[in-house]
């Protein structure tokens, strides 16, 4: 894969710059933290008990199941007191089964059980605290942008693992023919 650098000048005014420069610095000191909270929640290490650790788990695999359009309102689920799951009690998603088949999530397993969480004031992070300052455009950007770079990875390591697989076949065959080519 090639890599294509092109410098270019701006002229404009101080304040364009400054802009583009905070929007660098917000994708830059809170995107990785919002990604840690998601593989986190999706390896069960978040909550304090082992009921909330398989619900954070539920919320992040349905998160990254559906659309990333829909993370920054799913995210609320664990992110801001009192929050209400009515739309999410309608969402439905699809992901790979553990013998390798499609299964349907349904929003409504878990969307009830989240909001009791939140009703309690047990989050697993601070939206206000964690996104800050951000207008609410640039705060659903960036949960979007992680909830797609982590599908992006586990898409990678997917096709990593096929292509492994091929390899080792291949290897396998090759050994056998005393490491001729077939």
């Amino acid at each position: 894969m090639s890599v294509r650098a092109i410098q270019a000048r701006i002229q404009c005014d101080r304040s364009l710059p400054d802009h583009l420069w905070r929007t660098h610095r917000v994708f830059n000191e809170r995107l990785p933290r919002i990604l840690s909270f998601l593989f986190k929640m999706r390896r069960g290490e978040c909550g304090r008990s082992n009921e909330e650790r398989g619900l954070y788990q539920e919320i992040a695999r349905f998160i990254l199941a559906r659309n990333s359009k829909d993370a920054p309102y799913l995210l609320n689920s664990v992110s801001i007191k009192d929050w209400t799951p009515n739309t999410a009690k309608k969402m439905k998603a699809k992901t790979a089964g553990s013998n390798g088949g499609q299964i349907e999530l349904s929003g409504a397993d878990r969307a009830d059980r989240a909001a009791k969480l939140s009703k309690h004031g047990a989050l697993l992070y601070d939206k206000a605290e964690v996104l800050g300052d951000l207008p609410d455009s640039l705060r659903q950007m960036v949960v979007r942008e992680c909830a797609a770079i982590i599908r992006g990875h586990d898409e990678l390591v997917e096709n990593w693992n096929e292509d492994h697989a091929k390899w080792v076949g291949r290897k396998q065959d090759w050994e056998n023919n005393g490491g001729r080519s077939a």
